[in-house]
């Protein structure tokens, strides 16, 4: 907890001085870019802190870039650090980016890799009302049949679940439901293989270049 006081106390600090201390110039970031798209977590990490500092935080396009490298960061990371980081950032103001138990999600996983400040968090939230726990895969392999499963289901996939982030995927891919490209990259980062495999060949198809750059992580992943 130490740890998340003194990340928002140099936040501020800097924010007030107007300095940036992730200053990139256009090569610098053409060049971090490219590496996070292809699974290096430090630069995406870098880019996140970069427009954390670069622009107003209330602003929403500033904050989208903010949450796309972080999250970006997470997937890519082996250490915990980058996941903790993105756990901060999606549970913490003024951001509050996604829901917050898919942060303490991101938090867990931290701990179970051994990330020091994720397993002393982990630890303090023992007695707190911050209730977590990762999903039963096994329970969510069978297909949507109805609406009243959708919600168990969501939950399930918020908590880890591949499986039944992979059933909400074609349930609402189905139903002509936009939402089921969140649930499909949802599905990647719990670490469906079927689901890593079709959000690969979703951001192959974009017209957006970094989600075609970005393909490639997610192909290598399905395969290894």
């Amino acid at each position: 907890m130490k740890v998340r006081i003194f990340i928002f106390l140099y936040l501020f600090i800097a924010i007030s001085c107007y300095a940036n201390p992730f200053d990139l110039d256009s090569d610098q970031l053409k060049e971090k870019e490219l590496l996070a798209l292809k699974g290096d977590a430090s630069s995406a990490d870098d880019l996140s802190f970069f427009y954390t500092f670069s622009e107003d935080t209330a602003d929403t396009e500033n904050n989208n870039k903010i949450n796309y490298w972080a999250s970006i960061a997470a997937e890519n990371d082996s250490t915990g650090r980058c996941q903790y980081n993105y756990y901060v950032l999606i549970t913490s103001e003024p951001f509050k980016l996604d829901n917050f138990k898919r942060g303490l999600y991101w938090l867990y996983k931290s701990s179970e890799i051994g990330y020091k400040n994720a397993k002393d968090d982990v630890f303090f939230k023992k007695d707190s009302s911050d209730w977590f726990e990762f999903s039963n895969d096994i329970l969510f392999k069978k297909q949507i049949e109805n609406k009243k499963e959708l919600s168990d289901y969501e939950e399930a996939a918020i908590c880890g679940s591949g499986n039944a982030a992979l059933n909400l995927y074609k349930y609402y891919l189905w139903n002509n439901d936009k939402s089921y490209k969140y649930w499909l990259r949802i599905g990647a980062q719990n670490g469906s293989k079927e689901c890593m495999k079709e959000y690969a060949e979703l951001l192959r198809k974009s017209s957006d270049k970094y989600d075609n750059i970005r393909a490639e992580f997610w192909e290598k992943r399905s395969k290894s």
